[in-house]
């Protein structure tokens, strides 16, 4: 576009002078290519001021903030909270009381330990003992248990009853009054329950599962050793 421009300035300028120039050619009669020269001057430096003047210079354009690309990571996305999974805690090796020996009922594959210097009568195998911590024959005439004396019943009852049917009988019986009921854990690892009962004169009584047969340990008289002896009914291994 400049270049269109500064043709036309030029030829209109020459043009011009040149008219001016061979008007006072004629009235003065000088040499017509001198003062044409001149008029070839002119026009030049005239277009070339017209052009400084119309040809601003450029600005450059200045380049605007940039934004710096950012060094920081993502935060990574945080995983979901699981649960830690707790090993089961092995039991510790059982042993038993100082001083207890095992009774064992083979045919319902249950263990039981008790004092060493108790005795054992009224086996019946897969269903009942009796354990006592005084001779076979000091109440074979009757007589009320003396102090310190201890009668101890196990019963494993048949196929298809459950501990918890035993207990219900238990509670819904008015002749026996429940007087503490507790959960506890043998020395097996096996749950049981643990209650204090009046059924004509006190009690206490552990009922359990073992080799699913329901077990029940009734004791009378003195209750110091009852706890150490209840928890040793295990399977035998």
């Amino acid at each position: 576009m400049n270049e269109y421009l500064n043709y036309f300035l030029f030829h209109w300028f020459f043009g011009y002078f040149e008219e001016k120039i061979m008007t006072i050619n004629k009235k003065n009669n000088k040499n017509t290519n001198k003062y044409l020269t001149i008029c070839f001057l002119l026009s030049l430096m005239l277009v070339q001021s017209c052009r400084s003047l119309s040809v601003a210079s450029p600005t450059p354009d200045l380049p605007g903030p940039t934004q710096e690309p950012s060094l920081e990571q993502p935060s990574p996305i945080p995983a979901s909270p699981t649960a830690d999974i707790l090993e089961p805690t092995p039991l510790p090796p059982f042993e038993p009381p100082l001083g207890f020996q095992e009774y064992q009922d083979p045919s319902a594959g249950i263990s039981i330990f008790i004092p060493g210097s108790w005795t054992v009568t009224g086996v019946i195998e897969g269903q009942y003992a009796i354990f006592s911590s005084y001779p076979e024959d000091k109440y074979v005439g009757g007589g009320m248990r003396e102090s310190g004396d201890t009668k101890c019943d196990l019963n494993i009852r048949p196929q298809g009853e459950s501990a918890d049917g035993l207990i219900q009988q238990w509670k819904s019986n008015d002749m026996t009054t429940i007087l503490s009921e507790q959960e506890i854990i043998l020395s097996s690892g096996q749950p049981g329950f643990r209650f204090e009962l009046n059924n004509m004169g006190p009690s206490s009584a552990l009922i359990t599962e073992i080799n699913g047969r329901a077990v029940v340990l009734i004791c009378f008289g003195d209750f110091t050793l009852f706890d150490e002896i209840a928890v040793t009914l295990k399977t035998i291994e």
